[in-house]
């Protein structure tokens, strides 16, 4: 779950309707050396420097779909190394 004080806080793109917005979120997080990032609300793409630090700032939740997110919802991956 997330909130206006995001567990993510940097907004790396916007991938609504896309089938690959995993792909290109991942290539995103890649473009800033992110460790840790997670889609919202269909397709927004989030990160941050500290990611890895704060995404389960606000706990989990059931509101994710498709692993694209959901309202308020990260879905969450970290980068392989």
């Amino acid at each position: 779950m997330d909130s206006t004080d995001r567990a993510l806080p940097k907004h790396i793109g916007s991938f609504h309707g896309q089938s690959d917005a995993v792909a290109k979120c991942v290539q995103a997080a890649k473009s800033h050396d992110f460790k840790v990032f997670a889609l919202q609300s269909g397709g927004e793409c989030w990160s941050g420097a500290n990611a890895q630090l704060t995404y389960d700032k606000h706990g989990p939740t059931n509101r994710c779909k498709d692993g694209k997110g959901g309202t308020w919802a990260n879905d969450v991956y970290f980068m392989c190394k």
